[in-house]
């Protein structure tokens, strides 16, 4: 099985959805630093909200093979810069999340 990054907002459903697919259930909480949750690598949403923090999301990209960039249907704008996924050596792919409490999915997909 490969390796998943998960990167995104605050509060975009990054934890939520790694312990979804790895444990079949989830737990409510705030995700302080990277964590590894089975093969789902788990990243705080400041690391995206600060570019000063990109740096360790580079660097932790080569220990998985795929990166995920997470974006929730309800969120107006994005904070993932122009052409910010050709800056991963890895397969890049979007994922919408909480697509059951929005009607409105077409930004959150145009803009991964």
């Amino acid at each position: 099985m490969k390796k998943v990054m998960l990167i995104g907002r605050t509060e975009s459903g990054k934890t939520t959805l790694a312990e979804i697919i790895e444990k079949g259930q989830a737990e409510s909480r705030k995700t302080q630093s990277i964590q590894r949750i089975g093969r789902m690598f788990d990243t705080p949403g400041e690391f995206i909200e600060n570019r000063r923090l990109y740096r360790a999301l580079l660097i932790t990209s080569y220990d998985v093979d795929v990166v995920a960039m997470v974006m929730a249907a309800e969120e107006s704008q994005t904070l993932f810069p122009p052409s910010f996924a050709q800056a991963f050596n890895r397969e890049v792919i979007g994922i919408v999340t909480k697509i059951d409490q929005e009607d409105n999915t077409s930004y959150a997909e145009e803009s991964l």
